[in-house]
């Protein structure tokens, strides 16, 4: 096709086309389209397709016939004006039309956003410090005394119950006549049992066998809302106390734990895991160092669109995986806290920073012609299958606030799983796996290649433990197909 073509570039790696198709084009485009509307429609006399053009024109209308033109005409045009101006279009463009008139040259004006040009910077010259924390003798112990408070045991007594005891009990409430709920049997630990204020105190002094009753103001965030604020009978009746006991920083914890015969080999345990924490957090502090001077140093512009297309992928992503787990989206928003607003402007902000580092990283992996062979995508793709399964194993119910009524049966884990199955093996996700890869690769590479100090850092005097390395009974962290940071993860699948 013959055009003439004017290249301008914009802000945010956009560049506006203005395409002029001479008046010959448009004449062989618009008898191409009198034959396609001649094999559309019916002319006495003729059969479809062969009807002289006067008459396709009087019974369509030419202005039918000129808008089919201009539906094929336009973007053939558009193709070929990418193709002579070799610019790389990463979204749709932005039309309009200047000249549309029969007999005369058709001319439009298309703005499309491009893939960015990216001017890396020396990012071979980036020096970041690796900061590890230094594991303390007080960190240790702190760690110890959380799991002996873990680790705790409870011992039967017979005599009244005390704040702290562990009771058993059988609970019913009652409001205006109507139970609200009926326990027996339930265990709870008084001063931490949830209850609403009165009841721990009304507990307290009891005897096994013994019973009372009490009335008490439901809260007004009670679970029930239909009686929040309003006065409810408690009865009660305790089955048996137990009260806590402490192993001590001893042998006993130790085995208490199931691989352990002395509180030395514990501690050492401890030790050992609390320096694998400090290295995986310094080393990931230091990755992310590294991407954001990367991305500092660098030189680009980012188009919208593609800040969009990924804050969509972020929002399917999450309520996918809220999905999964039996966890309806407007519950997911009251589990993270935030209205269905803020939650798309964090996702956006995350968005922006994710495809500026996918911008920078991309064009580190191309300069270096770092690639991902097919066979790390199958590994990689057998490898989330993998941890999936063992989720969906794991998964009798849903973790967090809401609580589904029924646990998923067996068939429907299985269906599931061959959801996820067919979603990795898809198009889309072979793709984005791929650049995960790639982008994975790419900062290894960075890593092995630019200046990382090493220091020890003493940790905060105050600080606490997030979590307690030596007890393995804890349940496992959710598995993500994806890079396993962010900064990392720049183009998560959708």
């Amino acid at each position: 096709m013959i055009i003439t073509v004017a290249s301008e570039k914009l802000e945010k790696s956009r560049v506006k086309l203005t395409v002029e198709v001479p008046v010959e084009e448009v004449e062989t485009a618009y008898k191409r389209a009198v034959r396609r509307v001649s094999d559309k429609v019916n002319i006495p006399g003729f059969r479809r397709g062969r009807a002289p053009q006067a008459l396709v024109e009087r019974h369509a209308g030419v202005d039918s016939v000129f808008r089919e033109a201009l539906d094929r005409l336009v973007p053939q045009a558009f193709a070929e004006a990418v193709t002579q101006t070799e610019i790389q279009p990463v979204g749709n463009p932005e039309l309009e039309m200047l000249q549309a008139e029969r007999d005369e040259p058709v001319s439009f004006a298309a703005t499309v956003p491009v893939k960015p040009v990216v001017d890396a910077g020396d990012y071979r010259s980036i020096h970041v410090t690796k900061e590890k924390q230094q594991v303390s003798d007080a960190h240790v112990e702190s760690v110890l005394q959380s799991l002996e408070q873990q680790m705790v045991q409870w011992d039967d007594v017979d005599r009244p119950v005390e704040a702290g005891d562990r009771v058993n009990l059988d609970l019913r409430i009652n409001v205006e006549g109507r139970t609200i709920r009926n326990s027996p049997g339930t265990s709870m630990i008084i001063g931490q049992s949830g209850m609403p204020e009165g009841f721990d105190e009304a507990a307290t002094g009891m005897r096994a066998g013994q019973e009372r009753s009490f009335i008490l103001l439901l809260p007004d965030d009670y679970a029930v809302e239909a009686v929040q604020g309003k006065s409810a009978d408690f009865e009660i009746k305790v089955l048996g106390t137990a009260q806590k006991r402490l192993l001590g920083l001893t042998d006993d914890l130790a085995k208490a734990m199931g691989q352990f015969e002395t509180i030395d080999e514990l501690r050492a345990d401890v030790r050992q895991r609390l320096e694998e924490r400090a290295e995986q957090e310094a080393a990931q502090q230091a990755e992310n160092a590294l991407v954001e001077k990367l991305v500092a140093g660098a030189t680009f512009e980012v188009p919208d669109v593609l800040i969009e297309e990924q804050a969509q992928r972020l929002e399917q992503r999450e309520a996918f995986e809220a999905a999964q787990r039996g966890i309806p989206k407007e519950y997911y928003l009251q589990m993270i806290n935030l209205s269905e607003e803020d939650w798309k402007e964090r996702l956006h902000e995350r968005a922006e920073a994710m495809v500026r580092n996918f911008v920078a990283l991309d064009a580190v992996a191309s300069e270096e012609d770092i690639a991902v062979p097919d066979e790390e995508i199958e590994e990689e793709i057998a490898r989330s299958m993998a941890a999936y399964q063992a989720q969906l194993a794991q998964q009798e119910q849903p973790t967090g606030k809401i609580i589904t009524e029924k646990q998923p049966t067996k068939d429907q884990l299985q269906a599931r799983l061959q959801q996820m199955q067919q979603y990795l093996n898809s198009d889309a996700s072979r793709t984005n796996i791929a650049m995960n890869l790639r982008m994975r690769k790419t900062i290894d590479f960075l890593r092995e290649t630019v200046t990382i100090e090493e220091v020890t850092v003493e940790a905060e005097a105050d600080a606490a433990p997030e979590d307690t390395p030596a007890n393995e009974t804890q349940p496992a962290d959710e598995t993500q197909a994806e890079a396993p940071t962010e900064a990392a993860s720049t183009k998560p699948s959708s």
